[in-house]
């Protein structure tokens, strides 16, 4: 029986080793893709001059720049709440 050697030659594994080293650096050094928020809430209280909650008044939030508009009520502590709004600056009213 004959034993039979095999020889990489350095080239090979320097290549592999290079490939393998830009595979992790690709990976890691990567940033990860983050979404970008494109809703908010509008959230706050409605009281009258001595700070006593005003419950069933309506509120409308109005969008600035594109006239979105958002109406409700509210709640029986005076809250209201707009979730899933777009971005923007409002005018509360």
């Amino acid at each position: 029986m004959s034993a039979h050697t095999r020889r990489r030659s350095p080239n090979a594994a320097a290549l592999r080793l290079g490939l393998g080293v830009a595979l992790v650096v690709a990976l890691l050094g990567a940033p990860a893709a983050e979404a970008q928020q494109t809703t908010g809430s509008l959230l706050g209280t409605v009281s009258d001059a001595g700070g006593g909650a005003i419950a069933g008044a309506t509120v409308t939030a109005t969008q600035r720049d594109t006239g979105f508009v958002r109406a409700g009520k509210t709640d029986s502590a005076g809250a209201f709440r707009f979730p899933n709004v777009p971005l923007g600056r409002y005018d509360i009213r």
